[in-house]
């Protein structure tokens, strides 16, 4: 899977990184059901540009949907997973995933665009720490969730 993710091609232009942010803002503009956030991509490139700053590479997307969020979660667990050497640790400091939009408190979901819901803890954060379990290449890496 080595540069074809759009996860990838993300990293893979920032040699120097020190880790990878994976920033998520949408609006709901296009969603009657659910109220728009205003600014919330202009505070995402804020998000964006804080990160570069650290020399973090910046994976962002705007407007998804709750299946495309679940894909980028395994973009990321795929992309990191497969191909990386067991000192992916001291290369990468931290990754994180940022997302900024709506949420349901029943179940702690993330909101897609279209409206569906995607479980924080089931789709997200438990993917990403299991994966390989904790001697995995993510498993020895910091993991930031700013939600």
């Amino acid at each position: 899977m080595a540069g074809t993710s759009k996860i990838a091609k993300s990293i893979e232009g920032h040699p120097y990184t020190k880790g990878l942010a994976v920033i998520i803002t949408n609006d709901y503009e296009a969603n009657p059901l659910l109220s728009a956030l205003p600014g919330i991509h202009r505070d995402g490139e804020e998000i964006q540009k804080a990160f570069s700053r650290l020399n973090i590479a910046v994976h962002r997307e705007c407007n998804v949907t709750g299946h495309r969020l679940k894909d980028l979660v395994a973009e990321f667990r795929e992309y990191f997973t497969s191909n990386h050497p067991p000192n992916y640790s001291e290369k990468y400091g931290c990754i994180s995933f940022v997302f900024s939009g709506h949420g349901r408190e029943e179940g702690y979901s993330l909101v897609g665009q279209d409206g569906e819901g995607v479980s924080l803890h089931e789709e997200i954060v438990k993917p990403l720490l299991e994966e390989g379990g904790m001697d995995g290449q993510l498993g020895r890496t910091s993991k930031l969730f700013f939600i």
